[in-house]
């Protein structure tokens, strides 16, 4: 966090996700103490962060498709998306997947 020194006292806002780390009461703790400006997070909010969308893509197919095999799920879950700069996220959260 001493990257965000330079915007204590009000002169930059941190939007934060909402993963474990960045809602947990020591953090938010630490955030105070140091006057860091966090952005109100709205709770119906989606979430911005493409990975998790690509994940829940992937959910809802392996629900759906538990009854194939496999490699032919992980071939399913390689064209959820585009073959551009998302190609490298998404073959990683594909190897991370177990099947």
């Amino acid at each position: 966090m001493s990257f965000m020194q330079a915007f204590a006292g009000g002169v930059g806002v941190f939007q934060r996700d909402l993963a474990p780390c960045h809602i947990s009461n020591l953090v938010k703790k630490n955030f105070k103490k140091k006057k860091l400006t966090v952005l109100d997070w709205p709770g119906n909010s989606p979430d911005v962060n493409p990975i998790e969308n690509l994940r829940s893509i992937g959910n809802r197919r392996v629900k759906i498709s538990s009854d194939i095999p496999s490699h032919q799920l992980s071939n399913e879950l390689s064209q959820l998306a585009p073959n551009d700069q998302t190609s490298h996220t998404k073959r990683k959260t594909i190897s991370k997947a177990s099947f």
